[in-house]
């Protein structure tokens, strides 16, 4: 593998073995009744190209593992800038996840706009396109 890998490698490899994974949590302290969490995931077993993945975009790695199977190792980004940026450097190159990560990059782009604000009628109609999305699509 070459020592610098390419957005289009990264783009494909997020097709494959990445994730977009959105919930609301109920906030007790918070003037809203709820958030809304969002969160960019890859996985895979092989430590060495999830370093080399997560040094050119900045998440955090998480370890799981099982008895008797290889640690998979996994990037979390779980912040809305991360997650603009990571998507719209390769949603060029995106082909499985295209339609996803277009609505999760206009989730996004408004939240960071209006952060302190309530959710608006566009991000919670956002938020169900891209769970339905998720929870519709077998290879997401």
């Amino acid at each position: 593998m070459s020592e610098e890998l390419s957005l289009q490698y990264i783009a494909g490899f997020f097709d494959g073995e990445g994730s977009i994974v959105i919930w609301k949590r109920r906030e007790k302290k918070s003037p809203r009744e709820y958030n809304i969490n969002l969160e960019v995931r890859i996985n895979n077993t092989n430590k060495i190209v999830i370093d080399k993945i997560n040094t050119l975009i900045g998440g955090n790695i998480r370890i799981k593992s099982k008895k008797d199977c290889k640690p998979c190792y996994e990037i979390i980004i779980s912040n809305y800038r991360g997650i603009l940026n990571f998507l719209e450097k390769i949603y060029p190159y995106l082909v499985v996840k295209k339609e996803i990560a277009k609505l999760t990059i206009e989730f996004c782009r408004s939240r960071l706009k209006n952060y302190k604000k309530p959710y608006s009628e566009k991000e919670l109609c956002l938020y169900t396109a891209i769970n339905l999305k998720v929870k519709n699509d077998d290879d997401l």
